[in-house]
C-alpha cells in the first residue's frame, strides 16, 4: 500500500474522518471547502486503478457510500455551507463512519495531507 493512490486514498478518508475546524484549514481561504471536500471523494473514486490491493478497494468502498450520501444533497444549498460542516448530523455521522473505517483497516486518524493538490487564485478579469 505504498502507492501515491494509496496514500492519495487514505488522505481523502482522513479529509472526510478530521473535525470541521481541520477540514477548512487545510484548504485556502478561497476555496468552497464542503464541495473540494465532495469533489476530492469523487476523483479518488473517478481515478482508482484498475489493479489496486485489497486496503484500496475497502476506502474505494467507503469513499463510494459516501460520495453517495453527498449526491443526495445537491441542490440543497444550507447543506454546503461552512456552519452545516460543524453542526449537521449527517456531516458529523459521515466523520464518525470515516473515524471507524480508518480504525477497522488499522490506519491511524491523521491530520490530512493533500500532497497532490495545488491551488492558484486567479484575479478577475477587468
Amino acid at each position: 500500500m505504498s502507492s501515491a493512490y494509496s496514500k492519495r486514498l487514505i488522505e481523502v478518508l482522513n479529509l472526510v474522518a478530521a473535525e470541521a475546524n481541520v477540514q477548512v484549514s487545510i484548504f485556502p481561504r478561497f476555496v468552497h471547502v464542503p464541495d473540494e471536500i465532495a469533489a476530492e471523494i469523487s476523483d479518488a473514486i473517478e481515478y482508482a486503478p484498475v489493479m489496486r490491493n485489497i486496503t484500496d478497494s475497502a476506502i474505494i468502498n467507503v469513499l463510494s457510500e459516501i460520495d453517495m450520501i453527498f449526491d443526495s444533497y445537491v441542490g440543497k444549498k444550507e447543506f454546503w455551507t461552512l456552519e452545516s460542516m460543524e453542526k449537521n448530523s449527517t456531516w458529523n455521522q459521515l466523520r464518525l463512519f470515516a473515524r471507524k473505517q480508518l480504525e477497522q483497516l488499522g490506519l491511524p486518524q491523521t491530520v490530512p495531507n493533500l500532497f497532490w493538490v495545488t491551488y492558484s487564485q486567479q484575479q478577475p478579469d477587468f
